[in-house]
């Protein structure tokens, strides 16, 4: 299946209708409503920009999250006011590459300008204002009857040479978005129909009186000066200049990188097209004065990304890819240095914005520079999306309010007064473990298998796991502070949790998706704690001795040697209430001063064991077998029922001690399956809060091990890994991290139907009469399933990224339409006509469901038949002329998606067209 790369625009009204029929659910485009932000008079952080009020001083930069109307409403309710609207040139027909992101760590892009034409652009922008305004007063924000003192600003963004800005479309473009009252109030009165309450607000006569110019993408060094006073003088709107990284000149770039440890190839002939300190500093020093004679602001803003040679993981064709994130962010406060080193005189150096590698924990260090507004790009493609803005203004506030500075002009004398200057935080940035590649900021969580169509929830940490552990159970109840049911969920697979506490290679914390948000867990300490702490009054337990022919010590089984196999098929056969002997070298249970530490470890799992079989019972109240541990020589004489000898040599190398627990757990369970002998059933998992767990995917938390600065800040004591532990996401109860990272809020989870769902085929019988045979019925296991709404979806690709499966979520999920043009150009995926009837495209073969009295009746070229619109139950089959068999799997997925969409609020009807 190919999917489509480009947008389909959805109709305004119909987008808000869904949104207001979301916030009775208490969120908006997937958004929890507790991640959105609510003004109030006492922030401390608001400021003054060209003249208007920012109710907050961060947004999202000019890039995938400001294209759309539906984005630029996500970026402003998680808090962004200053939204840089993407570019827009004269070449609005562009083909991009696609994926065209990479953000695994650093961020890599090919795409550059608007993707929609120039009349798209307006009309999705002027209704991004107006949507935003509506929610603005429907959640009764304050001062939300003004829009003409919103508190946001929309800043347009134009490129890239003179005679395409003066181009006649062009030229239409920015006049109307600086004024347009009539077409303002005509979308107004298309809005106002869905929420009247947008008729209380005052609108503006503009989208937007500002713009930046970028600098990029073959803007000429020597026509910049010229488009901007253009831009000044003619059009008499607020401008800024974007400067690019190279601006600090090949040797200073090249050395900033390399001191972090980035081995990226920046040409020589990118710093030959670029503005150089030189020219530079008299443009910006003659585009200053301009301004204060024309009566408008002049601004700089820091930086555009770093054109380098193509090593990343975008299509190999593109030879030149655009870097951002956090080695772009050294780059960009080195040149803010620069250009206020060269330009002292206050009136001489415009105010500088950054947008650089920006994130919740340096913003405000850029704000205490006088760095602002601060926006971001890169760090909103990362897990948690959109919702993560909420922190910066948390930690913000935070950072103010420890030192007292009651808004962000005290908060700038405090850093002055205290070496917080823009030098410190130059110097700082160019020796930080967070803005050096050594530092890996980023966990690579795919996994070898496939993504299913539905029910994709998994937990990578726990397919690394050679020893099969149910890792988030036992961080579950370690985060209760349930060490004992920890331990037990811990030895429900692996015996030896002392050991492997101590000793195991722990793929399973390379795999752990935390580490795209913060730090990954510390699970194998986590395992260790709760060994110390499950059983510590039996952790000195000694050991039972004696005699295994004795009558009253005769065990079932041996086992032969001391080594985790052979102690972990000890300890699986225990927990199922087997009788054990196992039998070890002489001595090999002495501790000595030269006993091992990983040795001991082993030595405290065997004590526990004995200690659980001399107590005879678990927590379940299920029987323990005893354990007797026996010295012996080859010259014992001992008769057993069975003997567990394990012949070849212990794995060696990276998992081989988790690989050494699964033999030793698989011949147990051989040996049990083939007595007749039941395991006792797994232990209980905690519950899981959901609202809770999809707050947890916004916040970066970095625990109590660990913090922004430095991942190896230790906390004594084991009580600290209930804080810890407490950080699991639970990956295999709620994933949805496709959800957030895509920009354009295109992948949606909806809510899972609760009942069994069927599998099997229709064939014909001997009669000639269809008939179903059903193989399997089994209820959904994941809470929401995953769809894509194509008409969002440009394939950018950012999903794939971190989605912990091998495939992209936008090219295998079911894929939604809510436009017909979208549906009949990709030629797959589903559209609902309305709430009775959905048309269906097969690779191309089209189907439909259609909602009855009898049920939800399916039609394909193959088979025809209803489902019950409870159950989803086949009956009323019938198959076409000359096919004698179907499956029934795509009948199913389209009841499945017909009873899961009625359910959802994406789909108000009432304005579809």
């Amino acid at each position: 299946m190919k999917t489509m790369d480009r947008f389909h625009l959805v109709p305004h009204d119909r987008l808000l209708a869904s949104m207001l029929d979301e916030l009775e659910h208490e969120q908006i485009l997937g958004i929890p409503r507790a991640c959105f932000f609510r003004p109030s008079p006492d922030d401390p952080f608001t400021m003054i920009r060209y003249g208007r009020r920012l109710e907050t001083p961060v947004g999202a930069a000019a890039g995938p999250h400001t294209q759309l109307a539906r984005n630029l409403v996500a970026a402003w309710l998680c808090g962004g006011r200053y939204l840089e609207l993407k570019t827009v040139q004269i070449l609005d027909e562009l083909t991009l590459a696609r994926p065209c992101i990479d953000m695994r760590d650093e961020g890599y892009n090919c795409e550059w300008s608007q993707e929609l034409k120039l009349e798209q652009s307006f009309a999705e922008y002027l209704n991004g204002l107006l949507l935003i305004l509506t929610l603005r007063r429907r959640l009764g924000f304050p001062g939300s009857e003004d829009g003409r003192d919103p508190g946001f600003i929309m800043n347009m963004s134009a490129g890239y040479d003179l005679a395409g800005i003066t181009s006649p479309a062009m030229v239409r473009f920015l006049d109307r978005m600086a004024h347009c009252p009539e077409e303002i109030a005509e979308a107004a009165r298309n809005l106002a129909r869905v929420c009247p309450e947008l008729d209380e607000v005052s609108l503006p006569d503009a989208v937007s009186t500002s713009l930046t110019i970028s600098t990029m993408h073959g803007c000429p060094p020597d026509e910049v000066q010229r488009i901007a006073l253009h831009f000044i003088e003619e059009r008499g709107l607020h401008t800024t200049l974007k400067l690019n990284p190279t601006l600090l000149g090949p040797q200073r770039v090249r050395d900033l990188l390399g001191g972090l440890g980035w081995d990226l190839e920046v040409p020589d002939t990118v710093f030959a097209n670029d503005l150089s300190l030189d020219q530079a500093l008299p443009i910006v020093r003659t585009l200053s004065a301009a301004a204060r004679k024309r009566g408008v602001e002049f601004n700089l803003k820091l930086t555009n990304t770093l054109p380098c040679v193509n090593r990343s993981a975008l299509p190999k064709a593109e030879q030149q890819v655009y870097c951002s994130g956090r080695p772009l962010h050294p780059l960009a406060v080195h040149v803010a240095l620069l250009l206020r080193e060269h330009m002292d005189d206050a009136a001489d150096c415009p105010p500088l914005s950054f947008c650089a590698g920006a994130d919740a924990f340096n913003t405000p260090d850029l704000l205490a520079a006088d760095l602002g507004p601060v926006t971001t790009c890169s760090d909103l493609l990362k897990p948690g999306g959109y919702a993560r803005l909420r922190q910066y203004l948390d930690v913000l506030s935070d950072r103010m309010s420890s030192v007292g500075a009651r808004n962000l002009e005290e908060w700038r004398k405090y850093a002055r007064n205290n070496s917080l200057s823009l030098a410190d935080y130059a110097k700082t940035t160019a020796a930080s473990r967070r803005y050096a590649k050594t530092r890996k900021t980023h966990t690579d969580v795919k996994i070898p298998r496939p993504l299913p169509r539905r029910d994709c929830f998994t937990a990578p940490c726990m397919a690394a796991c050679a020893a099969g552990q149910d890792i988030p159970a036992y961080l579950g109840h370690m985060a209760e502070n349930n060490a004992p049911a920890a331990l037990a969920a811990i030895r429900d697979t692996n015996p030896l949790a002392h050991h492997l506490g101590l000793a195991c290679d722990a793929q399973c914390r390379k795999r752990c998706t935390r580490g795209n948000l913060d730090a990954p867990l510390r699970i194998r300490e986590a395992k260790a704690v709760a060994a110390r702490l499950g059983k510590a009054d039996r952790a000195n337990t000694r050991i039972i001795s004696g005699t295994a022919s004795s009558p009253e010590t005769r065990a079932r089984v041996a086992i032969h040697g001391l080594d985790a196999r052979t102690a972990s098929c000890a300890g699986t056969l225990v927990q199922a209430g087997v009788p054990v002997t196992l039998l070890v070298p002489k001595n090999a249970m002495h501790l000595g001063k030269d006993t091992s530490p990983a040795q001991r470890a082993l030595l405290a799992d065997i004590a526990d064991l004995a200690a659980l079989s001399k107590d005879g019972a678990s927590e379940d109240n299920s029987t323990f077998g005893s354990l007797l541990i026996h010295e012996h020589s080859d010259q014992d004489q001992q008769i057993f029922e069975h003997d567990f000898t394990f012949d070849d040599p212990m794995p060696s190398g990276p998992g081989s001690l988790p690989r050494a627990v699964t033999l030793g757990r698989q011949a147990a369970e051989a040996y049990l399956n083939a007595q007749g002998i039941t395991k006792p059933p797994a232990p209980h998992r905690p519950d899981a809060d959901l609202p809770t767990l999809r707050m947890s995917r916004h916040i970066r938390d970095f625990g109590p091990y660990s913090c922004p600065e430095a991942i190896t800040r230790k906390v004594s004591g084991d009580q600290a890994m209930a804080r810890e532990a407490s950080r699991c996401l639970r990956c295999d109860t709620l994933c949805e991290v496709c959800v957030t990272v895509c920009p354009n809020r295109a992948i949606m989870a909806l809510q899972s139907f609760p009942g069994l769902i069927a599998a099997g085929q229709v064939q014909r019988a001997h009669d000639g009469q269809p008939e179903i045979l059903i193989t399997q019925k089994r209820p959904l296991t994941d809470c929401t399933q995953i769809v894509i709404l194509a008409d969002f979806c440009n394939a950018c690709g950012n999903c794939a990224a971190f989605c912990p499966s091998s495939d992209a979520p936008f090219a295998v999920k079911p894929r939604i339409h809510l436009t017909r043009a979208s549906f009949e150009e990709e030629k797959e995926g589903y559209f609902p006509v309305g709430p009775d009837r959905l048309e269906i495209l097969r690779n191309g073969i089209p189907a439909s469901l259609i909602k009855t009295i009898d049920g939800l009746r399916y039609q394909s070229n193959a088979l025809t038949l209803t489902l019950d619109s409870a159950t989803l139950y086949p009956s009323m089959i019938d198959l076409a002329e000359n096919t004698e068999h179907a499956d029934l799997e795509q009948a199913l997925e389209a009841g499945l998606i017909h009873i899961m969409l009625m359910s959802s609020s994406l789909l108000p009807f009432g304005f579809m067209r």
